[in-house]
């Protein structure tokens, strides 16, 4: 990885190693979007899907414990959820798809 002023260049194997996590990662998302029994990530375990019935946001990594490994890096993938009492999908959004108000959020 080198460094010019506030770039950083990665190296091309950390750049490969990336997008073959991407790939693996995006064919494990569509497998588990395919699902129509699971909508939330907390859906998979009894023991999440009550942590966020009691109001708590849980959140993991895709993979794992820990973050992916790859050469000179580390790759953070997290999953979570969260309930926010009276919140409607369309509100939601328009609150996530508000880009010029997310340092105000």
């Amino acid at each position: 990885m080198s460094r010019h002023g506030n770039t950083v260049q990665l190296d091309q194997e950390t750049l490969d190693a990336y997008v073959e996590y991407l790939g693996k990662t995006e064919a494990d998302l569509s497998r588990s979007l395919s699902d129509e029994r699971v909508f939330l990530s907390s859906d998979n375990s009894a023991e999440l899907a009550e942590l966020v019935r009691q109001g708590q946001t849980c959140a993991k990594f895709w993979t794992g414990e820990h973050p992916t490994h790859v050469y000179n890096g580390l790759i953070h993938d997290w999953v979570g959820t969260t309930r926010i009492p009276g919140a409607t999908i369309g509100n939601t959004l328009a609150l996530v798809q508000s880009y010029d108000w997310h340092k105000e959020i």
